[in-house]
């Protein structure tokens, strides 16, 4: 079990592509099973890991509040309805949620209103639901905050057996594909704004790698590179939507001066092949 949250934070970066994969995974096994599980796991880690001593989600995370709750946490406040929706409220992702961070009910890393805090953060990190496996953005979203999350999402890679299958799929050493998973990290990092909503990920397969991209709740192939020995030396062919194929014969199409063999230069040609 790992709880210090620059090492979670670090492993998310390392993990993203394997996260998404996972994901691509766990929409393809049986729900009720994946429930069963993560439930179950829930339940073990949250006994273990005492969310007070932490207070990491009331850092960096976004606060949903409803219309009660306002009315509630401004008479805690002593100020009217209109001067907490002036000062301390704003919509996040079309619905209404506290907007200063780290929350101003966080006092010394522990929640000053805990028994009163809106409903969203009760629940919070809601693994306790059901349907997980239409959530799992939010769980990816939330896997380098929260030590929970984290731990529950490893450990559910380890019951499915997952990088076992994963790696078995593969030819291209794991190292190499450690640093491949980096700069993808990194051109999302660098190309993206988080509100996007938008990500390259690899899956790895063989001796290729395939680059894919999610928009929204859309995962759409784009190329595959073919490992040559070399990470600069990426055989290239672009994901020809009219055939449903990959094609490496095909660089007429818009951005294929930029397929220079890197992994970079795959996602750049991607960007102007595909733009989003």
């Amino acid at each position: 079990m790992i709880t210090n949250l620059e090492e979670i934070k670090t492993l998310g970066e390392i993990n993203e592509d394997e996260n998404y994969q996972f994901r691509v995974y766990l929409k393809g096994q049986k729900s009720f099973k994946t429930d069963k599980i993560v439930h179950g796991l829930y339940k073990k880690f949250s006994k273990e890991i005492d969310c007070t001593t932490c207070g990491n989600c009331c850092l960096c995370l976004k606060t949903g509040v409803n219309e009660n709750e306002i009315i509630r946490l401004s008479g805690i406040l002593n100020i009217s309805v209109e001067k907490m929706r002036e000062q301390y409220i704003e919509k996040f992702d079309r619905s209404d949620s506290l907007k200063n961070l780290p929350c101003i009910f966080l006092k010394d890393l522990k929640c000053s209103i805990y028994e009163s805090r809106p409903g969203d953060c009760k629940s919070y990190p809601h693994l306790h639901k059901k349907d997980i496996t239409s959530r799992l953005l939010s769980v990816i979203g939330n896997y380098s905050e929260c030590p929970i999350v984290f731990n529950v999402f490893e450990e559910l890679k380890t019951e499915y057996n997952f990088r076992n299958r994963n790696m078995a799929k593969s030819n291209i050493p794991f190292e190499i594909q450690k640093q491949a998973s980096k700069m993808i990290y990194d051109f999302n990092e660098k190309h993206f704004a988080e509100e996007m909503n938008v990500n390259y990920f690899a899956e790895f397969k063989g001796k290729y790698l395939y680059l894919n991209r999610y928009e929204g709740k859309l995962i759409s192939p784009v190329a595959r590179l073919e490992y040559t020995g070399n990470m600069d030396e990426w055989e290239f062919a672009i994901f020809k939507w009219s055939t449903e194929k990959y094609d490496p014969d095909d660089w007429f199409f818009p951005g294929s001066e930029l397929a220079d063999g890197t992994i970079e230069g795959a996602m750049e040609a991607g960007l102007e092949a595909y733009p989003i």
